[in-house]
């Protein structure tokens, strides 16, 4: 797998920088966790099998890219998101190590980006509150920053439970209590709430997009222990991960800017200068934020989970 994570999000993020820093920590902090189980030999307790299925995979970017997928400088999510029909697929420079055999999620379009690229076998496009799957039908889920923002936690955990193999593998990532207050915009928008429409919180509310609010369960490892255990689940591994400052980035960064950013790099596209640019880009915002990636040293405001049914 490529070692600098964070120059191979920024070929697909170059636009959204901060999502690239978040992506690449986030993925380190997942190989990791499967390198040191397997280094403390709990590898049977812990090990991804097929059938798996990634629930809410959007375009299918991240678990490409997660097991060591990579594309080259000329693939851009951004130019693609203008049509679904793009024909980024000749991009690919690498493919990776596992595929998830399935892709669900609601959105059509992600999914047909998802088949673009070819990052799973099979792509079901369905609400997570009524899986289309026979009990026990996979070894293996993964569930990346998804269960969080669902209302009926329970019926979202029983669904999961329903469709995973007895002693499958659940593996998840999660808001945890301390993600609201990392956020740079949420707290403004709750301080316009108690002080009344200021201009600061009239602008901070525009920003926040509904981050914060949208997050609806954000709780203390130990509940979410506790939410896992009473749907079934033993919590078998856990590790805290995106500090303050990280976050901030991701929710500030040039995410204001990215609509007029994606139309500006597509006009680009009429001279030439897109991929010159991109590439000039890649390495400004690697040499900005790469101190940040080496440096996550503060209380993480999400979690990555390992767990087994029971």
């Amino acid at each position: 797998m490529e070692r600098d994570l964070l120059s191979k999000f920024l070929k697909v993020y170059w636009l959204r920088p901060g999502l690239a820093l978040w992506r690449s920590i986030e993925t380190d902090t997942i190989q990791k966790a499967i390198r040191n189980i397997s280094i403390a030999k709990q590898e049977k307790n812990l090990q991804i099998l097929n059938p798996a299925i990634d629930l809410g995979c959007g375009d299918g970017i991240f678990s490409w890219m997660l097991w060591g997928g990579n594309f080259d400088i000329g693939f851009d999510c951004y130019r693609t998101r203008m049509s679904s029909t793009a024909q980024h697929i000749n991009y690919k420079t690498k493919k990776p190590c596992f595929f998830f055999d399935t892709g669900l999620d609601m959105d059509f379009n992600s999914l047909k980006r998802a088949k673009n690229i070819g990052a799973y076998k099979k792509y079901i496009q369905a609400d997570m509150l009524s899986l289309p799957f026979k009990n026990h039908s996979f070894n293996t889920v993964f569930c990346n920053g998804v269960i969080e923002h669902q209302q009926d936690l329970t019926a979202i955990l029983s669904e999961i439970k329903r469709i995973i193999k007895p002693y499958g593998r659940f593996i998840t990532t999660v808001s945890v209590e301390c993600f609201r207050k990392y956020l740079f915009y949420y707290p403004l928008t709750m301080k316009r709430r108690r002080l009344g429409f200021t201009t600061i919180g009239n602008i901070a509310l525009k920003f926040d997009e509904g981050r914060g609010e949208s997050h609806i369960h954000c709780y203390r490892p130990e509940q979410w222990k506790k939410e896992f255990g009473k749907a079934g689940f033993e919590v078998l591994y856990y590790k805290r991960y995106l500090p303050k400052h990280i976050i901030q980035l991701w929710d500030t960064g040039l995410r204001i800017l990215s609509p007029l950013s994606i139309k500006v790099a597509n006009l680009l596209d009429r001279f030439g200068l897109r991929i010159p640019i991109k590439g000039i880009s890649i390495v400004l915002m690697r040499l900005l934020l790469n101190k940040h990636y080496k440096n996550r040293t503060g209380t993480g405001g999400f979690i990555l989970l390992f767990s087994r049914s029971k």
